[in-house]
């Protein structure tokens, strides 16, 4: 009796429902769990644009990839204009291994309001200096709040008081649309320059203003592409995918 009873307790043990513990980055569990169901699907590459697909499909019929699925395959995935990944083979799961990934950080928050110093300061910081930028400045830090005419807003423009020396105020068209070359990307590659909705209110503590993209998300697929020729230049011994 007493020879059994570790098994006895071994069986009382397996009745319990499995304890999972995270760890870091690992998942432990006390027993051993089997897959219920049907095999997980291979997770498809999700790509932005429709050059990263042809060269994902140029490269899977070189001799470097093994197979449609990648069993082994190495490539440069550039995500987004924000993140560039070193994707590896296909694990059990049917997942990608992300092997590296290289970030760089946001920029100016388009679409969000900001007050008068502040919105200059991120214009003098976060944008490479062109005229068009210089103009915006200039007019931004002497656009007085309770005088912005929201009433004769078009769409395009808005007019505001524009201070001129100490006491005379000037009516000035906020310019918009405007060029500006925002540092949105990585610092390596060329900035593309596009369009931008500028937007004025009073704030009752004086004038807010905001920028608004303009170009549909053009600049995107544009950054996208300089990110993977800056690679291909730099001769990476992997394929890149972008």
């Amino acid at each position: 009796m007493n020879d059994r009873s570790p098994e006895y307790v071994d069986k009382i043990l397996g009745l319990a429902p499995p304890t999972v513990l995270e760890q870091g980055p690992f998942v432990f569990s006390n027993q051993k769990l089997h897959h219920v169901g049907t095999d997980p699907e291979i997770q498809p590459l999700q790509f932005r644009g429709l050059q990263a697909m042809v060269d994902y499909l140029i490269y899977l019929g070189t001799e470097d990839a093994e197979d449609a699925v990648g069993k082994v395959a190495l490539f440069l995935h550039v995500e987004s204009p924000l993140s560039v990944v070193f994707r590896g083979p296909l694990a059990a799961s049917g997942w990608r291994v992300s092997l590296a990934r290289s970030t760089c950080p946001p920029g100016f928050p388009f679409g969000e309001w900001k007050d008068q110093e502040s919105f200059i300061i991120s214009l003098s910081t976060q944008f490479r200096p062109t005229d068009s930028l210089r103009a915006l400045v200039k007019v931004a830090g002497n656009v007085t709040g309770e005088e912005i005419r929201v009433s004769e807003d078009d769409g395009v423009t808005q007019e505001a008081s524009v201070r001129a020396g100490v006491s005379l105020k000037n009516r000035a068209d906020l310019p918009s649309p405007l060029a500006l070359v925002p540092y949105r990307t990585f610092r390596e590659v060329e900035q593309p320059e596009s369009f931008f909705v500028l937007r004025a209110k009073d704030t009752g503590r004086g004038p807010a203003f905001a920028l608004f993209e303009a170009d549909g998300g053009a600049w995107q697929i544009e950054a996208m592409a300089s990110i993977a020729m800056w690679l291909r230049d730099a001769e990476v011994t992997v394929p890149v995918i972008g």
